[in-house]
């Protein structure tokens, strides 16, 4: 197992790349319908994050609550063909958005 490192970046991308090499995202198969790594950029610096098992809208909604610019999920948004965004999908990528 890795050491944890105190991460004290703030940038977006800065960010994601260490979590991508520290998860080995690019070495790691994965289902053929999941797109790993980020997946909603946001433009404010990350100064809190937040964990969760899936990226459901109460899961965003609870995020969006404490105040985290990060969230960080193990199911992210999409496991197949993009949907439209329309009812539930809508809410859920437009909470996240806003916020």
């Amino acid at each position: 197992m890795k050491k944890a490192h105190d991460i004290r970046m703030t940038k977006i991308g800065d960010l994601t790349r260490w979590l991508d090499g520290f998860l080995h995202v690019e070495e790691i198969a994965d289902y053929a319908g999941a797109m790993n790594g980020l997946q909603i950029e946001t433009r404010l610096e990350v100064q809190k994050v937040a964990a969760a098992v899936d990226a459901c809208g109460h899961t965003i909604r609870e995020a969006i609550a404490c105040g985290a610019q990060l969230l960080i999920v193990h199911h992210g948004l999409y496991w197949q063909q993009p949907a439209r965004l329309v009812g539930a999908e809508y809410e859920k990528f437009a909470n996240a958005i806003q916020a």
